[in-house]
């Protein structure tokens, strides 16, 4: 084994992590501002760390702790809505900033070897979004607009790229769906995402045009030894562009189903049920974005309709790694995977990273998106934009409310 594999596994198993519980509703007084923590948790407390980083989803993480005396269990810090405040890493090396997440349940466990323990599950701050319900027209505001508002009426700053989706009609917010999935609705329609940063949402487009943050080799290492792949996995999938329908030979234009609606809320669905009222946020009257086409409103639905091209092009492809923790490496950014062949090599956008800590180690999975793989082939690339003028067309009348079908 080369010196510099050696020193990734090595770092690999002696990960490093500060975790705190926080009071959330103190926090809020402060502007979101940060606190003393109520206690802090001890590192050999930590039997299990697994932080989930998404593109799409809310970012969760899972903490298992020893609690032999059930201190914690019975403790008044431990308890839903409060916060955790963590940072993770390698002793020594790269450490990742501070996050705060919102604890939704805690799970104990009286095992039969006598020595209980308790799992915190905990979500970004959006979560706090899932529970919001509003009837509102919001008029004519573009997407970002809104969304800058509701991050203010929740008490949150709000970090927006402009978006050029100006309706020409009002646009509703049904008193079925909950803030986040109205801001998810929204985003799903300019291809946008949408995450926590601190105390501030953000509400960005896809960062797919950056160059890497990351370079990752298969067998091949860097020069720090971190960040070397121990497996990858990549997959070519068919995937039929969403509101599009093959019938007789001809294209239609649909409404959005159920199942694309579902692909984009994410984990959401069920959040929003936290409180225990049956909410069923898949069904059509949840679509939450309510308005019709109006004359001169092509351009806003041409946007649309690009946007959804763009999401489904981005999942042609996609692959799945694992490899030696690296505590910088964040979901919705670009790396470049190297020493995998001309075909698979190259940049990716990285979808979802889940950070793993236990006695195993620190290692990490993550899943890679991109288009297909037709870069620098010319006879591809001309086939990949004839096929997509078409789908521009096919979307021209794209409305996700009218429900009207074009041949």
């Amino acid at each position: 084994m080369s010196i510099q594999l050696l020193q990734s596994y090595m770092e690999a198993f002696n990960p490093f992590f500060q975790v705190e519980i926080v009071d959330q509703e103190a926090r809020k007084k402060k502007g979101g501002r940060p606190l003393e923590a109520l206690e802090q948790i001890p590192p050999e407390d930590i039997i299990s760390f697994e932080f989930q980083d998404d593109d799409t989803d809310a970012d969760m993480l899972k903490l298992t702790l020893r609690d032999p005396d059930l201190k914690k269990l019975d403790s008044i810090n431990y308890k839903i809505d409060n916060m955790i405040r963590f940072t993770f890493g390698q002793l020594g090396g790269l450490i990742a900033k501070p996050r705060y997440m919102v604890i939704k349940a805690i799970n104990p466990d009286f095992n039969a070897a006598g020595s209980p323990t308790i799992e915190l599950v905990a979500f970004e701050q959006t979560i706090q979004l899932a529970q919001k319900f509003r009837s509102k027209n919001w008029g004519k505001l573009k997407s970002s607009q809104i969304v800058s508002q509701i991050a203010k009426l929740n008490d949150f700053e709000s970090d927006v790229d402009d978006t050029d989706d100006l309706p020409k009609k009002d646009i509703m917010q049904s008193p079925s769906i909950s803030d986040i999935l109205f801001i998810l609705e929204l985003a799903s329609r300019v291809n946008y995402i949408v995450y926590m940063e601190g105390n501030v949402l953000c509400y960005k487009k896809r960062p797919l045009d950056n160059p890497p943050k990351h370079i990752f080799y298969y067998r091949n290492y860097d020069e720090s030894g971190i960040g070397t792949l121990i497996s990858f996995k990549p997959k070519a999938s068919v995937v039929k562009p969403s509101g599009v329908s093959q019938s007789d030979g001809k294209k239609k234009v649909k409404k959005t189903s159920e199942t694309s609606k579902q692909n984009v809320l994410g984990a959401f669905r069920v959040i929003s049920n936290i409180s225990g009222e049956i909410r069923d946020e898949s069904k059509p009257d949840a679509a939450g974005v309510k308005h019709t086409p109006a004359p001169g409103d092509e351009k806003r639905m041409q946007n649309e309709a690009q946007a959804q091209i763009d999401a489904d092009n981005l999942k042609i492809f996609e692959g799945s790694a694992s490899l030696i923790g690296n505590a910088s490496v964040e979901a919705k950014n670009v790396i470049e995977i190297r020493g995998v062949g001309t075909k698979y090599s190259g940049k990716y956008y990285l979808k979802a990273v889940t950070h793993k800590i236990s006695q195993s180690g620190y290692l990490m999975d993550f899943t890679v998106n991109r288009e297909g793989l037709t870069k620098g082939d010319p006879k591809k690339e001309a086939s990949k934009k004839k096929s997509g003028d078409k789908l521009k067309e096919a979307y021209r009348s794209y409305s996700n409310v009218s429900g009207k079908q074009t041949s």
